[in-house]
């Protein structure tokens, strides 16, 4: 009898004990939950934001907002700009820590060529930009695949035609003298992009300085003209060589002359004319005495 007492005691004993590391293991288990951690970055590399996720979850990309978040959208200088393109990898779920960074598409104006035109002979009409360059350069990086990795991919845009100058008009520009600075600003800019120098050179072809272009000074441009190379002794009075010169190729010869007289001859059978317009019709670029 003690016998059989002693077996059950030992049985319940044992029962007992065992069951005690099978529970705690349980509520272990239901208590334990995995979770992994996505780190976002900008384009230097710094962290914009991070988050946990569980196993299978999917990854909440609407937690950065790309398209006003100013560390995505930000001007490096005034003429450089950058805005977000994409992020490098968009894995929906994860099983493991992971970095996501951010990939960029910048512009940059540049101005690669001023006007080619900086001297005038008439305050009417407007500043020529005639011979700018400028350019809009974008650069955007794109993803290659879902492992982190990106190219680039760089297209340029010529915005000349859309730049403005200020002042725009001879007549504002040369109100207060004989030369001015014209700035430069791409459409839509408050910046300018450029700047230079313009003159306005009054009575140009008005060799004799009686204020008007006309038969007598092509006439003295020729007489110059034949006398230095008969005479080797002869110097060019320096009135014609600074305002005879019309063709700007640092010589007073019988083409000067002829220029003269053919502009005279237009401008008496259309008054509405300038040295400027002319010029322009024979492909004559001035340039700085």
């Amino acid at each position: 009898m003690k016998k059989n007492i002693f077996i059950a005691l030992l049985t319940a004993s044992f029962l007992f004990s065992s069951s005690i590391p099978v529970n705690i293991s349980a509520d272990a288990d239901n208590t334990t939950e995995s979770y992994y951690t996505v780190t976002f970055l900008d384009y230097d590399g710094q962290e914009l934001s991070s988050l946990k996720v569980k196993p299978g979850e999917n990854i909440d990309y609407s937690l950065i907002d790309t398209d006003s978040d100013p560390r995505l959208n930000r001007h490096l200088d005034i003429y450089t700009e950058q805005a977000f393109s994409s992020w490098n990898m968009t894995p929906e779920t994860t099983d493991k820590d992971i970095t996501i960074k951010a990939l960029s598409k910048t512009a940059v104006i540049s101005q690669e060529q001023l006007p080619d035109k900086t001297l005038y002979f008439s305050k009417n009409g407007k500043v020529s930009l005639d011979g700018l360059k400028v350019l809009i350069t974008m650069t955007t990086q794109i993803p290659t695949g879902n492992n982190g990795d990106f190219t680039e991919e760089t297209f340029t845009v010529d915005i000349s035609s859309n730049c403005t100058a200020v002042p725009a008009t001879l007549e504002e520009a040369f109100k207060e003298g004989d030369s001015s600075t014209i700035e430069i600003f791409p459409a839509g800019q408050d910046k300018m992009i450029a700047s230079y120098n313009i003159k306005w050179f009054e009575d140009f072809g008005d060799v004799n300085r009686d204020n008007t272009v006309d038969a007598v000074d092509a006439t003295a441009v020729l007489r110059a003209y034949t006398l230095a190379i008969s005479d080797s002794d002869y110097v060019v009075p320096d009135n014609i060589k600074q305002f005879g010169d019309i063709n700007f190729d640092g010589t007073i010869d019988g083409i000067d002359a002829t220029l003269l007289l053919r502009y005279y001859t237009l401008k008496i059978s259309d008054s509405g004319i300038t040295l400027d317009e002319f010029l322009e019709m024979h492909d004559i670029k001035p340039v700085m005495p």
